[in-house]
């Protein structure tokens, strides 16, 4: 598909899980994986992807509510899944990864896809 144009056959893949049909054969990672770091081992949300060191990120609606605070109406259970950030989402990724691919879907809106660099560290 679309989202998998970009992202080289053996590279680990994190996004939302119904991505992962289209990364079937590949290492493919949950967006929950970063929730759940930070609910169980209190990790932040950068020390969560550097857990995993996905090679790419597919960004959608799930990734950015996991990575932006808590909003008013969320449920108790729900807020579970978001984890703080020192700095905006968008910011971190900036200087930690580059953006390789936009898809526009009518279903999902904006995805894109971001690859890290994690020698860089």
């Amino acid at each position: 598909g679309r989202l998998a144009e970009n992202v080289p056959a053996g590279a680990r893949v994190m996004g939302s899980p119904q991505w992962w049909f289209g990364f079937v054969g590949q290492d493919y990672l949950s967006t929950f994986n970063i929730s759940y770091y930070h609910y169980y081992n209190n990790l932040s949300f950068a020390d969560a992807l550097r857990r995993d060191k996905p090679d790419y990120v597919i960004v959608d609606e799930l990734f950015r509510i996991i990575a932006t605070p808590h909003e008013a109406g969320d449920s108790e259970d729900f807020q579970a899944y978001r984890v703080p950030m020192d700095e905006h989402y968008e910011d971190w990724l900036a200087d930690n990864a580059a953006l390789v691919s936009t898809v526009n879907d009518p279903w999902h809106g904006e995805l894109r896809v971001f690859k890290f660099n994690w020698a860089r560290e």
